[in-house]
Parts: structure tokens; sequence; C-alpha cells
């Protein structure tokens, strides 16, 4: 079954914005597009369930009523101005260690042929 915009009077599906502090991106779907497409992808399908296995999720939700995704990727925030909040948190993937890096020695940049020293 293929989605279809059945109505025209909504200014936008969505919007997308930036929460600084905890980092994380912020998702508001208009609720008239939850109110006639709930459930978005059903977690029998078989991509859901092989990505859940390659990448070890423990569970899917595909319903917008609450939070939602793989492993309650999309935190359901409560509802704003005609639109459904959600914020997926950005996990810290630059950690200081105090270590040199293998990759640079340290430097920071490498060359295309070599380490730049």
């Amino acid at each position: 079954m293929y989605k279809t915009v059945v109505r025209d009077t909504i200014p936008c599906w969505y919007e997308i914005g930036w929460q600084a502090n905890p980092p994380a991106i912020l998702l508001r779907v208009h609720q008239d597009f939850i109110k006639n497409n709930t459930l978005v992808a059903n977690p029998e399908l078989p991509i859901i369930k092989s990505l859940q296995k390659e990448f070890g999720f423990k569970k899917f939700c595909g319903d917008l009523n609450g939070h939602f995704g793989f492993d309650d990727a999309f935190v359901h925030q409560g509802e704003k101005n005609d639109f459904t909040e959600y914020l997926i948190l950005l996990p810290k993937i630059k950690k200081e260690t105090g270590k040199k890096c293998p990759d640079c020695r340290g430097k920071g940049k490498k060359k295309d042929s070599g380490y730049s020293e």
C-alpha cells in the first residue's frame, strides 16, 4: 500500500530541529499525519527483522503514538502546537582519552602517502 497525501490544508508534515543540551535532533510530526498513518512500519517486516538481527536491536516500534524506531531511538516528548515531538539523542562519538591517535600519531591529520610529521 502506498501512502498518499489526502489533505492539502496542512502547512507541513514534519519539522526537523536541533537541541544543544543534551545534543539531540528534534523531530516534529504533524498530528494530522499521525492520525492517518499511525503504523508507519510493521515490526514483522523482513527488513525490520533483518536489521534487528544484524545490529543487535532488541525491539522495534513502528507506531508514532509513543517511542518510535529501534530500541526507542525516537523518544516521544508529547504534543505542542499540533505537532508530536520526538527527541533523537546523539551518542557521544569522540571521547578524550589523553592517548595519541594511532592513525595520525597525534598530529590530527594525514598526508595522502604516509603521515605528516
